[in-house]
């Protein structure tokens, strides 16, 4: 299951590529000039400003748009999992209503899906895939609900309502497994990467009388916009590395499931 090793090395990955984009601004800082005098990049420091400016807000426009996009999406999962773990709990919870062995039938079932979520699903999901024994069993658990019984109203009723929870945990299932692998599109990051590009290579037609002193600007200006890099890639990836989304609710539910007792209703 991904964790802590796979945070530490997203995060070390992260850094050597934060590191690296910063010498490379640096070192494309020190080429430039010495091939274009100072005087001559003085002498436009007017337009260099204002054309700044105006590429700057767009490119700080795009990278937001960006990043709250990935985040949306990133607690939309999270939110997900929560309402996905919680249908399974309020349908152990249900079971209640209906006569043995069919409710332990159930009961079982739903342990066992909650299971195989856990201990395999959540490791096939950091690779963008379903996990079979995970849709097996969620199959197993709408067999045992088609065999539960309906011989009073009280049962029809009960009845209904585990179908609706059913449906709603079959659409969260889903929605998970579809934003697992959902990513920032390819034609997005092109943008974001060559925006950067553009707006940092052009911060250089600044001349700054100490060519150090600007090479101090260039890194802190290339390191907050890698850092905006990083955090979107872990956002884009939620069930694996730094931005890793923990299979906690349905662990809470299992615990509960398997060690918290479930008051019976009261006979009929």
């Amino acid at each position: 299951m991904a964790g802590s090793a796979s945070d530490v090395l997203q995060g070390l990955v992260g850094a050597l590529g934060i590191g690296a984009a910063v010498l490379i601004a640096v070192g494309g800082l020190f080429v430039f000039r010495r091939f274009v005098p100072l005087d001559i990049l003085a002498s436009h420091h007017d337009i260099t400003g204002a054309k700044f400016q105006v590429m700057g807000t767009i490119y700080a426009v795009l990278l937001a748009f960006v990043v709250v996009t990935v985040w949306q999406q990133y607690y939309s999962i999270a939110t997900t999992v929560e309402i996905e773990a919680s249908k399974v709990l309020d349908l152990y919870r249900d079971a209640a209503e209906f006569p043995e062995p069919m409710q332990s039938e159930l009961r079982n079932q739903l342990r066992a899906y909650a299971q195989a979520v856990v201990e395999e699903e959540w490791d096939t999901m950091a690779r963008g895939h379903e996990c079979t024994h995970a849709r097996i069993e969620f199959q197993k658990l709408w067999a045992v609900y088609r065999q539960l019984p309906v011989r009073d109203l009280r049962e029809l009723a009960a009845q209904d309502e585990t179908l609706r929870r059913m449906n709603e945990l079959g659409e969260n299932r889903q929605l998970r497994l579809l934003r697992a692998r959902s990513r920032v599109p390819t034609v997005l990051w092109i943008a974001v990467v060559l925006g950067a590009v553009a707006t940092i290579g052009f911060s250089y037609f600044f001349g700054a009388r100490s060519v150090r002193l600007q090479a101090v600007m260039v890194a802190i200006f290339t390191a907050a916009i890698s850092l905006f890099f990083y955090v979107i890639a872990a956002l884009d990836t939620p069930f694996s590395g730094t931005g890793w989304i923990s299979p906690r609710p349905f662990t809470r539910a299992l615990h509960t499931m398997t060690h918290v007792p479930v008051e019976q209703p009261p006979p009929q």
